[in-house]
């Protein structure tokens, strides 16, 4: 995407409402969020996720235990399948930022 002519995109369906704004890093690192996007997540905390192409932030809802509850529902994961599942995630991920070709 040629961000040098970068303005405010929008576009709304029935399932979700996408949104993309173009914002500056400060000196300290810091970004500001949109109060639209605020006031659409409602919530004061995000998780930054780096994976290796991209950076995405996942809003954290105000009570993750509830928010979590039943996400495991069915799984039958025990904790030895859910660190190999991590591994294999962090695995793919330092690939997508490090690639063996160049």
């Amino acid at each position: 995407m040629n961000y040098a002519n970068f303005h405010e995109v929008s576009s709304f369906s029935r399932a979700s409402m996408n949104f993309m704004t173009l914002t500056k890093i400060s000196s300290g690192g810091q970004i500001s969020i949109p109060a639209k996007i605020r006031r659409r997540w409602q919530t004061k905390q995000l998780v930054l996720e780096d994976r290796g192409n991209e950076i995405v932030l996942h809003p954290v809802p105000a009570d993750p235990i509830s928010a979590a509850a039943g996400s495991l529902a069915g799984g039958n994961l025990d904790s030895d399948q859910l660190r190999a599942i991590s591994r294999a995630d962090d695995a793919a991920a330092e690939q997508r930022r490090y690639p063996k070709d160049h």
